[in-house]
């Protein structure tokens, strides 16, 4: 991938790219990937182009490794210069904080989000190329909504349907936007849309829009394109998220520590234990950390402890320290050393 990223910005396709992943760990992960490729004779990608990052802990990387990555400025975000060139890695959970507020992205996920996280005013344009790399998890339909929402923020649909860049799909696609548009905005944004469209019924306007398009297409475009309604159409006020409280109503909750690994795939404590068991014996042809722990434990090295913990984080069940720590004091009710390090 980072190689493709490179070729994409020499031939000029695309300057300023945002790199999505869905972890933090993935980020890091992201960013020591471009630091390190070569993509010319002795010159490493980052002294080639500008990597950029959101702030990481100190935990998101190995103690053997070097802690510096550049955060970006939100310069590059809010007010984006053709001229930049520059890779920036992002977690989509931040990503979703920048654009729409913490409220948007309330109660989802696993991933902690970063304390420095704030709304900014962030233009379709500040990016030439998205790339959503590793989101690809079991989400919550909620969650699958909001990710959406944010891949969305920077696709320059109605101008594909101006250049009839695979129109009818287009439409397709601007239609079924407008509709969560409809279904997410306050009723002071339904007064605000009165000004272009009658009583500020967007859903009525997505459902007649594509015949609209056919019977006076440069009319219908006129409206679409005009700046003031594109920005309302991106930065509408959301109808507050309300919270129901039945003091009458008693609820018995439980709960149960799971393990979400690739897809979605949840395990048990113990169901997780005994894969990660499975996965050191039937692995060790494949894996030379393994079969060094295994067959010569004096040739332990920092490299062979980074290869495994890669491996480890890149099978199904996405095996970490943490989860495997857990897992083994629920199981067992006592604490686990460091069983990879």
């Amino acid at each position: 991938m980072v190689n493709e990223v490179y070729r994409l910005m020499k031939a000029g396709v695309a300057k300023r790219i945002l790199f999505l992943v869905d972890r933090r760990a993935l980020a890091a992960q992201a960013v020591r990937a471009f630091a390190s490729h070569d993509p010319e004779p002795n010159q490493k990608f980052d002294k080639i182009y500008e990597v950029y990052s959101q702030r990481f802990h100190r935990e998101d990387f190995d103690e053997d490794e070097k802690f510096d990555p550049k955060v970006l400025p939100n310069s590059y975000l809010t007010s984006p210069k053709p001229g930049h060139a520059f890779v920036y890695v992002s977690t989509i959970q931040r990503m979703t904080v920048n654009l729409f507020g913490r409220n948007a992205i309330f109660n989802l996920g696993d991933e902690a989000i970063d304390e420095d996280a704030a709304q900014l005013n962030i233009p379709i344009h500040a990016f030439d190329l998205v790339i959503a790399d590793e989101c690809h998890r079991g989400y919550t339909a909620s969650e699958a909504a909001i990710w959406r929402q944010t891949l969305d923020h920077f696709d320059a649909i109605i101008e594909d349907i101006w250049e009839n860049r695979d129109r009818e799909y287009n439409i397709r696609r601007l239609v079924k936007r407008l509709h969560r548009i409809d279904k997410q905005m306050s009723a002071k944004a339904r007064g605000m849309f009165a000004a272009y469209i009658p009583a500020g019924d967007v859903a009525k306007f997505a459902k007649e829009l594509p015949a609209e398009l056919r019977r006076d297409f440069t009319g219908a475009m006129a409206l679409l394109r005009d700046p003031t309604f594109q920005d309302l159409l991106m930065n509408n006020d959301r109808a507050p998220r309300t919270f129901l409280i039945a003091y009458e109503t008693e609820d018995t909750v439980t709960s149960e520590w799971l393990v979400k690994g690739a897809g979605g795939k949840e395990f048990k404590p113990e169901d997780y234990l005994t894969a990660f068991a499975r996965f050191v014996r039937e692995n060790p042809a494949h894996i030379e950390a393994i079969r060094i722990l295994l067959k010569r434990p004096r040739n332990w090295t920092p490299q062979a402890l980074s290869e495994l913990k890669q491996k480890l984080a890149a099978s199904a069940e996405r095996f970490s320290v943490p989860n495997l720590q857990k897992a083994h004091e629920v199981c067992y009710h006592k604490a686990l050393v460091d069983i990879i390090s």
